[in-house]
C-alpha cells in the first residue's frame, strides 16, 4: 500500500491591527450619566494608585508594581466601580509612566519628576477587553458593568467613519470623552488579513517584488 502523502500545511495570512474612530450617537441621558460616572471613577482609580505609589515609596523607600497594586486596590470602592480589566488597564498605564520617569533618572536625568495627578474634573480612558464588551448589529456596542451597578450593561449606538471598510475580528475598545467637543468616541481595535504575493526573481541578479508593504497601526479618524 503507498504511503499517503503528507497535507500541505496552510499558511495563515498576516494579520494587521487597525483602530477605527467612531462617534457615539444617540446616547440617552441615563447612559451619558453611567458614562460620566465609569470616567470618573477611571480618574480616581488613577488618582488613587498614584497616592499608593508615593505613599509606600515614602513609608518602605519602594515603589509597588503592577501586580502588587492590582492586589491591593481590588477592594477599593473606585477599583470596583469598574470592570476588573478596565481598571488594570490604568494601573498598567500609571506603572508604564513610572518606569518610564525611573529610565530618565538612571539615565541621569534629575529634573525629571514622576507622574503627576489627573484633574478631578478629568473623565479618564476606558479600556473594554475580552469579555468585557461585544460588538453587535446595527453599529451598536455592549459593555458589560460590574455587580456595582443595578444594570448588567450598557449598549451604545456609535457612528463610523464615511467609506470605512468592514470591521474585523475586534480585540478591544476604548470609550474616549473629548473635553472640547463634550463628546463620546468609541476607537475600535481590530485586525484585518493582509494578502503578500512571492516576490518574482528576473535573472540575472534582479528582484522585481510584488509584495505590498506591512502596515503599522493604522487609525481611521471620524471627521
Amino acid at each position: 500500500m503507498a504511503r499517503r502523502k503528507p497535507a500541505k500545511k496552510e499558511v495563515s495570512e498576516p494579520e494587521q491591527t487597525l483602530t477605527t474612530v467612531a462617534r457615539l450617537v444617540n446616547i440617552t441621558d441615563q447612559a451619558a450619566l453611567v458614562l460620566g460616572i465609569l470616567g470618573y471613577a477611571a480618574t480616581k482609580v488613577y488618582n488613587v494608585a498614584n497616592h499608593h505609589r508615593r505613599d509606600t515609596w515614602q513609608a518602605a523607600g519602594k515603589i509597588p508594581g503592577f501586580a502588587d497594586q492590582c492586589r491591593e486596590l481590588k477592594t477599593n470602592c473606585w477599583y470596583k466601580l469598574l470592570p476588573s480589566q478596565t481598571s488594570q488597564e490604568i494601573l498598567g498605564e500609571l506603572d508604564d509612566s513610572y518606569r518610564s520617569w525611573y529610565s530618565h533618572r538612571k539615565n541621569g536625568n534629575q529634573k525629571a519628576r514622576p507622574p503627576g495627578f489627573r484633574r478631578k474634573v478629568t473623565l479618564s480612558t476606558l479600556t473594554f477587553k475580552q469579555t468585557a464588551f461585544e460588538i453587535l448589529g446595527e453599529n451598536k456596542v455592549r459593555l458589560k458593568l460590574p455587580r456595582t451597578y443595578n444594570r448588567k450593561e450598557l449598549v451604545l449606538e456609535y457612528r463610523l467613519p464615511p467609506n470605512t471598510a468592514e470591521l474585523g475580528k475586534v480585540a478591544q475598545v476604548k470609550v474616549i470623552y473629548d473635553q472640547e467637543s463634550g463628546s463620546w468616541y468609541l476607537h475600535i481595535t481590530h485586525k484585518v488579513r493582509v494578502a503578500f504575493r512571492k516576490p518574482v526573481i528576473s535573472w540575472p541578479w534582479t528582484w522585481v517584488s510584488s509584495i505590498s508593504p506591512p502596515g503599522t497601526s493604522q487609525t481611521a479618524a471620524l471627521l
